[in-house]
C-alpha cells in the first residue's frame, strides 16, 4: 500500500501600521512531500523555514542545540550526540578545575613577569580569590 503525505508550514502577518519599509500584508508557504523525509531533510526544511520568515543562521542553530542540549534530555543521549558531532561535554566540575588551572597558571606567569612586585599581582589576587570560593 502506497500513501502520500506532506508537510505544510504557513506563516502570514497584517499590519494596520506600515510605511515603505513595512509590507501590509505577507503570507508565506513551504511544503514538501513528507513520504521518505529523514530527519535532517526534516530540520533542513524546518531552518529553511526559520530563515524564509526572518531568524538569522545563528539563531537557528542555537534553537537546535537548545533543543539538544537541556535539562530534559538525558545526558547519556546529550553525550551520544556530542559525539557524534565531535563536541565537548564539559561537567560543571571540570570547568571549575579548568577555571582553577587557568588562573593558577596566570598567576604564575604573572609572578614570573613581575618578580620584584612587592604586592600581589591583579593576576594572583584573583587566583587566590576563586580558590577562597571553591
Amino acid at each position: 500500500m502506497t500513501y502520500s503525505a506532506k508537510i505544510t508550514l504557513n506563516y502570514s502577518s497584517k499590519s494596520d501600521l506600515y510605511d515603505d519599509d513595512v509590507l501590509p500584508e505577507e503570507k508565506i508557504t513551504m511544503e514538501v512531500p513528507a513520504e521518505d523525509l529523514n530527519i535532517h531533510q526534516a530540520f533542513k526544511f524546518y531552518s529553511n523555514f526559520l530563515r524564509a520568515i526572518g531568524h538569522l543562521d545563528i539563531s537557528i542553530m542555537r534553537g537546535a542545540c537548545a533543543l539538544a542540549f537541556n535539562d530534559l534530555c538525558s545526558l547519556d543521549d546529550m553525550k551520544k550526540v556530542a559525539q557524534e558531532y565531535d563536541l565537548l561535554l564539559v561537567e560543571d566540575n571540570e570547568v571549575k578545575s579548568l577555571k582553577a588551572e587557568n588562573l593558577d597558571l596566570k598567576a604564575k606567569l604573572s609572578r614570573a613577569l613581575n618578580p620584584d612586585a612587592p604586592h600581589y599581582t591583579d593576576e594572583e589576587t584573583e587566583a587566590m580569590d576563586f580558590e577562597a570560593s571553591l
